[in-house]
């Protein structure tokens, strides 16, 4: 432990986790709420717990540039009113991945599947404007992969299955409620 004085009446502390893989639950909550990158912490974040990702550990910072899950927890709750208006039953894993991203087996975030965000901004882009709503202007889909590794990008599997369970979109019915 290294401890580095700034002011008289301010210490910064320094703490470094040799194995995040054998860190429990209580540990990572107890050394910092705000861990340094690389740490994969349990997601304590309800908008995601509600809508059960598939996914069980975060890391920071996210692709928004939050540092922590209770500054991403804030912010998520703006986007229960898209959630709601089911634009895609998919919105919430999109918005998951990017709030509270996936933490990858080497401590690294894992961004949303290109086609789920395409998918998402194809559904939902008009309902982020009526709610105002904005994601930064640098999250463009085509930066994002889709690969069908689940280490490479989150949503590719919900992807799969959601195509073959709806049917495909003609230019006048989505489906039964629209």
């Amino acid at each position: 432990m290294i401890i580095f004085t700034a002011y008289p009446t301010v210490k910064f502390v320094n703490t470094t986790i040799s194995s995040p893989a054998l860190l429990d639950i209580s540990q990572a909550m107890s050394i910092n709420p705000n861990p340094q990158p690389g740490i994969c912490l349990p997601i304590i974040v309800r908008f995601c717990q509600n809508h059960k990702v598939p996914y069980n550990f975060t890391v920071f910072p996210n692709y928004i540039g939050h540092f922590g899950q209770l500054e991403s927890q804030v912010e998520l709750e703006q986007f229960d009113a898209l959630v709601d208006v089911q634009c895609f039953e998919l919105v919430p894993l999109y918005l998951c991945s990017l709030f509270v991203p996936k933490c990858s087996s080497n401590g690294k975030p894992v961004p949303p599947c290109r086609n789920l965000c395409l998918e998402t901004m194809r559904r939902c882009a008009f309902f982020f404007d009526v709610f105002g709503l904005e994601l930064p202007e640098y999250l463009h889909c085509k930066l994002f992969s889709d690969s069908p590794d689940p280490e490479e990008c989150v949503g590719g599997k919900e992807m799969k299955e959601w195509r073959t369970r709806k049917p495909a979109c003609d230019e006048f019915s989505c489906d039964k409620n629209r």
